[in-house]
């Protein structure tokens, strides 16, 4: 019969996220005894390294965190247990069920009130990130809103462009750091098949050395597909470097076999402000070289991806067409009829005119 081992010099592993703490329970990630229940072990250890990372990046507690898109409220859950309660965690999130499902539970976990204005130092509200931080007074204080290191935003996997809104929002509410993992990315993907389509049809001249390249990629959508993941998480940072924050660090937070969106991007906010204008060149030079015209924090940062000097020959081109097709039109219209003495021409024909409203 096998001795059993001896595993009294064995220390139990110290845990940043303790084992006990009730809301691991209530949310169903572990059992009674405190063992990871089947089926949730991977999202267990995406929340217990995702505080890991918060606990050894900040100095200490944040006067709030927000979570964008909080969902059932793992991570805020989570950051409120780090931090005992002496930060205010807020979660921000769509479904109004979610919502009161979490801010009943924190309630009877820590007791408080769970709408704003109230004392407590844990609560979930319903609705969009950006709403509130265009309106920041629905979601904080003057007092911290005000407070330029007062604020730290986090996002776990919102998907496509909500990890933009949400990295947005955080540039609004001025936020000392930003902790934000992506999801799926979708919307670069199509500008990318868009633009191997065009190439495949160049003819009357050699494809430029970088347009061979991305034309080889197309021949795989798998590889087109990483290919606009890292794209579209680059040009994220380097919208942020634009937007005042210290160039974003990217991670790989935890191991692919527990999630393949295990890319973690962390910016912090700049101490000196740095060279825009070379930033906008960098990231247009990017966008042309690769054919992406639109991304979505571009957009609501107010950041063009077009290079101003194609901008205006494109501005001048279209005038010219324009005074070219008026020119043409005036040189070929018919000469007005020859009016007839002493009679009166028939009265015009009366038009409706309808108005359409194009929504954008």
């Amino acid at each position: 019969m096998r001795e059993e081992e001896n595993v009294a010099h064995d220390r139990k592993k110290r845990r940043v996220l303790s084992d006990e703490a009730p809301f691991l329970l209530r949310l169903g990630l572990v059992d009674d005894s405190g063992r990871p229940r089947p089926g949730r072990e991977r999202k267990l250890a995406q929340v217990r390294r995702f505080v890991e990372i918060l606990y050894h990046a900040l100095p200490g507690a944040p006067t709030t965190l927000i979570e964008c898109g909080s969902g059932r409220g793992y991570l805020s859950f989570a950051a409120h247990d780090l931090w005992q309660g002496n930060a205010t965690v807020v979660g921000v999130e769509r479904r109004q069920a979610l919502v009161d499902e979490a801010n009943d539970l924190a309630t009877e976990l820590y007791g408080g009130g769970t709408t704003p204005g109230t004392p407590t130092t844990l609560r979930f509200l319903h609705g969009d990130v950006e709403d509130f931080f265009q309106n920041p007074s629905a979601l904080l204080s003057d007092a911290v809103h005000n407070n330029t290191e007062a604020v730290v935003v986090v996002a776990l996997h919102a998907c496509d462009s909500a990890t933009d809104d949400a990295l947005y929002a955080a540039v609004l509410a001025n936020a000392s750091a930003i902790f934000a993992s992506p999801c799926c990315h979708k919307e670069l993907r199509p500008q990318l098949d868009a633009r191997v389509r065009e190439l495949k049809r160049v003819t009357g001249r050699p494809l430029e050395p970088h347009e061979s390249a991305l034309l080889e990629l197309g021949r795989h959508g798998l590889q087109l597909h990483k290919t606009a993941e890292m794209l579209t998480d680059t040009m994220r940072g380097l919208l942020l470097e634009i937007a005042g924050y210290d160039a974003p660090k990217m991670l790989e937070w935890v191991a692919s076999d527990h999630t393949p969106r295990n890319t973690l991007l962390v910016a912090t906010k700049k101490k000196k402000k740095g060279d825009v204008d070379a930033l906008r060149a960098r990231l247009r030079h990017l966008a042309a070289y690769y054919g992406i015209t639109t991304h979505r924090l571009a957009t609501c940062l107010g950041e063009s991806l077009l290079d101003p000097s194609s901008e205006t020959t494109t501005a001048a081109t279209t005038k010219t067409t324009k005074t070219t097709k008026t020119t043409l039109v005036a040189a070929t219209k018919p000469p007005p009829p020859r009016v007839v003495p002493h009679r009166m021409a028939p009265p015009e024909e009366e038009r409706e005119h309808s108005v359409v409203s194009n929504r954008v």
